[in-house]
């Protein structure tokens, strides 16, 4: 029905009728969208997208515990699929209705303030998303306990939230704690435990502690491999970690042996356009990269781009991710010209998707402020570097290690 055609009807509808209706609209949309998004059923939640998102943001007079279950659902489709605004309006709308409708300490409202939370990262709006992240773990102590899984998973977020503002310190404190009362609670060897054990070593590695995160990493991935067989797609996680610190140890040889076996399983196992293999994809051209093969790197990095441009679309913060790893390699390989214009295309999309003052784009600013050095443009490089220098120190602070 056209959209002048819809005010017209429901401005001739009584109160009553219209409550009926919109009730009714969102049982259908509830029984229609994917509880989960997938790569094989992402096209067609796209295809509901467009006739969903703007009737559930319209509905405020709506706010039941079945309006905040559909705005999640698709909230959490639309994060997934990269369109973080929409995320986040009907991800607060479902906060809304769950407070309201459950009130503020109920699980299912505690769940929607964390899918908030997720979307805030995502935005890389960190404090708000710790604030949140920081009240719920308060809450679910309290109510559940100190050691209950919920709890030990509300730990395990913030602790990711506060690694990305920087705060490594914090963080590593928390999933310290959290590994020991999994240990206590769940043994040595539960998949939780090594969940946790290979967390707290991305943390390590971002101290600089990478001794301590390769001993983490290499134990988890002994015990997964016995307890879970050598090509589970849990194995190629840790395998990619442990590769990554490696690299960060200059043993290069080593850390692209190891992405070369993941690709290759990711491959047969997921298949050549599933996001994980386009993820180690991505990750062993980086070492490449490191390694100084960057024609080696170029050609996987495009290859990537094409399908990423395929399969997500060209505005999707992977595909600008992907672009911008791609002319980090044209950079390194003398091509300035085309490496100048993947950035500039990619910072002119980042403003218009992720907003003015995303790290992502900040990121952007500085890899094409040293593109325009090496090609002699120093006043484009300095004004771009000023700008995103005032940016940095607003948003993360004098002291952030970025």
């Amino acid at each position: 029905m056209h959209r002048l055609v819809q005010m017209v009807v429901k401005d001739e509808m009584s109160e009553d009728d219209l409550t009926f209706t919109l009730v009714n609209i969102i049982e259908v949309f509830i029984h229609a969208f994917p509880i989960v998004t997938t790569n094989e059923n992402r096209l067609l939640c796209r295809t509901y997208q467009g006739q969903i998102v703007e009737p559930l943001l319209q509905m405020k007079t709506i706010c039941t515990s079945r309006s905040a279950l559909i705005r999640m659902r698709v909230g959490e489709f639309l994060r997934h699929d990269g369109k973080y605004d929409d995320s986040e309006k009907l991800l607060s709308q479902a906060v809304e209705n769950c407070t309201w409708v459950l009130g503020t300490e109920n699980l299912d409202t505690l769940t929607a303030m964390h899918n908030l939370a997720l979307t805030y990262g995502a935005q890389g709006r960190n404090v708000d998303a710790a604030s949140i992240q920081e009240d719920v773990l308060e809450k679910e102590k309290r109510i559940m306990g100190e050691e209950h899984p919920r709890t030990l998973t509300a730990m395990h977020n913030l602790a990711l939230t506060y690694q990305a503002q920087g705060r490594n310190v914090d963080a590593a404190s928390i999933q310290e704690d959290v590994l020991e009362k999994k240990k206590r609670i769940l043994g040595d060897e539960h998949l939780d435990t090594l969940a946790t054990m290979d967390s707290l070593a991305i943390t390590y590695q971002a101290q600089g502690r990478n001794a301590d995160a390769a001993c983490l990493q290499e134990d988890v991935l002994e015990k997964q491999k016995r307890i879970l067989g050598g090509e589970h797609p849990s194995n190629l996680g840790a395998m990619n970690n442990l590769a990554w610190t490696y690299l960060a140890q200059h043993k290069k040889a080593d850390a692209a042996t190891i992405q070369e076996e993941v690709l290759e399983k990711q491959k047969r196992i997921m298949g050549e356009e599933h996001p994980r293999t386009l993820t180690a994809m991505n990750n062993l051209a980086l070492t490449y990269q490191a390694q100084g093969r960057n024609a080696d790197a170029a050609g996987i990095q495009e290859d990537v781009l094409e399908k990423q441009k395929r399969i997500l679309g060209g505005e999707h913060p992977r595909t600008l991710t992907a672009m911008h790893n791609l002319a980090l390699t044209y950079q390194a390989q003398g091509r300035y010209v085309d490496a100048a214009s993947i950035q500039e295309d990619v910072l002119e999309k980042q403003k218009r998707i992720l907003g003015d003052e995303h790290p992502h784009r900040l990121t952007t600013m500085h890899s094409l402020a040293l593109t325009y050095q090496a090609q002699g443009r120093n006043a484009d490089a300095a004004s771009i570097q000023e700008e995103g220098l005032e940016k940095q120190k607003r948003i993360l602070g004098d002291e952030h290690p970025c």
